[in-house]
């Protein structure tokens, strides 16, 4: 149930205060999907501030719950310098995590690095 919240927020594209309420108590309580979703409305703005120390923070959180996207996306992050220091070498690791973890741009995403030498 709580996924199919996730999924029709982000369809519908409208947030509410208590949308986000709703899916920060879901990422306390160790839902690395609503940690890496989160993360992605503060990385962009969409319903709170822009953050990216704060998406950092989520996706990190994901990330340690084994969340793949959490994983790429924090990759990201590192690979652009976002709320972090610009480590093309970490963000080569947390993408050989994502992929592993079956998050498939993850993957494409070590692909490219190791073809650039990192």
């Amino acid at each position: 149930m709580r996924y199919i919240m996730i999924i029709a927020i982000f369809c519908i594209g409208s947030l509410f205060a208590n949308d986000i309420e709703e899916i920060s108590k879901q990422c306390n309580a160790k839902e690395g999907m609503a940690c890496s979703y989160l993360g992605f409305l503060y990385n962009e703005g969409k319903g709170v501030k822009q953050d990216y120390f704060k998406a950092k923070e989520l996706y990190e959180k994901a990330c340690n719950l084994n969340n793949g996207r959490g994983c790429y996306n924090l990759s990201s992050l590192y690979y652009g310098g976002k709320g972090v220091k610009q480590d093309y070498f970490k963000a080569k690791e947390l993408a050989s995590k994502a992929c592993d973890l079956g998050e498939q741009d993850g993957c494409e995403t070590y692909r490219k690095f190791n073809e650039r030498g990192y």
